[in-house]
């Protein structure tokens, strides 16, 4: 009969900053409002402007397109810049964005290339968050950054 394995103890790990569950609430939020422009965004395209479902590819493409384009941008942005001050300001930028798309569906002067704008400058923005969210994750996980890493991919 074998010999049962003997346990280790593992030292309790370093926690996370003060600053990781702002940087949670962050990607939290940036991802539901993300996720519920998705299906708007398509709405728009299709339930409003009536357009044909090709353009739902169309439109959404015009938001990935700039994220291709600046993230290599965006990164170099983020390793001379304060990640935390960068992030504010892109959030509220997307913000800004957004409450402009509600304004012009409310205003009734929703149009495909208002959209498309739109989408180009969401895209944009998301170029310059993406790096800035990941490099300030190094900052707030304190010296257990795998574990921070493993918690914000972690089932819900």
């Amino acid at each position: 009969m074998a010999e049962p394995s003997p346990r280790v103890e593992h030292a309790p790990s370093p926690a996370p900053s003060r600053g990781f569950p702002w940087y949670v609430a962050g990607v939290a939020t940036w991802f539901g409002a993300f996720g519920m422009q998705q299906v708007l965004f398509s709405w728009l395209v299709v339930g409003e402007l009536h357009a044909e479902a090709r353009w739902v590819g169309v439109a959404q493409s015009a938001s990935m397109i700039p994220t291709f384009l600046l993230i290599l941008l965006g990164g170099a942005l983020a390793d001379r810049h304060d990640r935390r001050g960068l992030l504010i300001r892109l959030h509220l930028v997307a913000t800004a964005l957004a409450l402009g798309l509600v304004a012009v569906v409310a205003g009734g002067v929703l149009s495909m290339p208002l959209l498309i704008g739109y989408a180009l400058a969401i895209g944009s923005t998301t170029a310059f968050v993406m790096p800035a969210r990941d490099a300030l994750l190094s900052e707030v996980a304190g010296e257990n950054l795998m574990r921070a890493v493993t918690f914000g991919m972690r089932p819900v």
